[in-house]
Parts: C-alpha cells; sequence; structure tokens
C-alpha cells in the first residue's frame, strides 16, 4: 500500500510514499515522491504510487535477503 498527502504539509505540494519493511514486517524506511498538486493529473498520480510502491517493495525483498 501507499500514502497520500495532499496540500497538509505544504499547500499547493501532494506526495505519495510506501514504506520499506524489514523481515519482521516493521517499517524501517520509506520512498516518497513529492510534486506539484495541480500540475499532475489522477493517471500520472497513479502512475507515480506504483513507481513508489515498486520501489519500497524491492528495497525490502532486499533488506530480507531476496531479490
Amino acid at each position: 500500500g501507499y500514502a497520500v498527502e495532499e496540500g497538509t504539509v505544504t499547500p499547493g505540494l501532494s506526495s505519495v510514499a510506501a514504506a520499506v519493511l524489514d523481515r519482521s514486517g516493521h517499517p524501517v524506511a520509506s520512498f516518497a515522491v513529492t510534486f506539484e498538486g495541480d500540475r499532475v493529473d489522477e493517471q500520472e498520480r497513479a502512475g507515480l504510487a506504483d513507481s513508489v510502491q515498486r520501489a519500497a517493495d524491492t528495497l525490502s525483498r532486499r533488506l530480507s535477503g531476496g531479490r
């Protein structure tokens, strides 16, 4: 899964983020992308969320000894 933030931290900016998990399933880091909210449409946001999630999943696997 991933989290979305829209203008809460900084007005006009949005973010998507995903947790990196250790081998026990505990969050140890995260990947996030921040962008100008009014310049990125829903389809692009979905693509960013997918990319962030894949990066977090890849690092989670590597931290757990996988590839």
